[in-house]
């Protein structure tokens, strides 16, 4: 599944890289990258599900927390780096955040 994924560590002083992910499981996801982010870094990343896939009304937007498993480089076409995260935490975003 694919879908549009932001993304912050603590060392991103709280700005948000934007990218799209190129798959989503229940524990996990894996994106493109253009930073290059370090095995075990700490992670939040929101993404934002479509009605297409949930049948909601609306756009549903979730929030994870997780960490870096893996880095591997890709090709300039899909972004610098392919980014595999496991997640352990996650929140509903009501409409207004």
């Amino acid at each position: 599944m694919q879908c549009s994924i932001f993304l912050r560590t603590r060392r991103a002083s709280g700005q948000w890289i934007l990218s799209e992910t190129d798959n989503v499981s229940t524990v996990g996801a894996y994106f493109a990258s253009s930073v290059k982010l370090p095995p075990d870094e700490s992670v939040e990343y929101v993404l934002t599900f479509p009605p297409e896939l949930t049948h909601a009304p609306a756009p549903w937007r979730v929030r994870f927390f997780g960490s870096v498993m893996r880095v591997e480089p890709q090709t300039e076409e899909h972004g610098a780096y392919g980014v595999a995260v496991h997640t352990t935490k996650h929140r509903y975003l009501s409409p207004e955040e």
